[in-house]
């Protein structure tokens, strides 16, 4: 027999987390998973002169620290 999944709402996890200090954590970091982030670093990358590294470079990168 296959096992049956649910999900726990809010309120849910609210009273669980009485009873299990895991799910409190986990009820305090819920937010993560309910909104979408986004990003603009603009800002910072004007006040101090930032350029970002492109992901390939940052890979290459960090492949050629890792062979040293």
């Amino acid at each position: 027999m296959l096992a049956k999944h649910m999900t726990a709402g809010r309120t849910m996890l609210r009273v669980l987390s009485l009873f299990n200090a895991d799910i409190r954590s986990s009820l305090e970091m819920l937010y993560q998973n309910e909104f979408s982030y986004e990003f603009d670093s603009t800002k910072f990358n004007r006040a101090f002169g930032f350029t970002p590294t492109a992901y390939a470079e940052g890979i290459r990168q960090a492949v050629a620290a890792k062979r040293r």
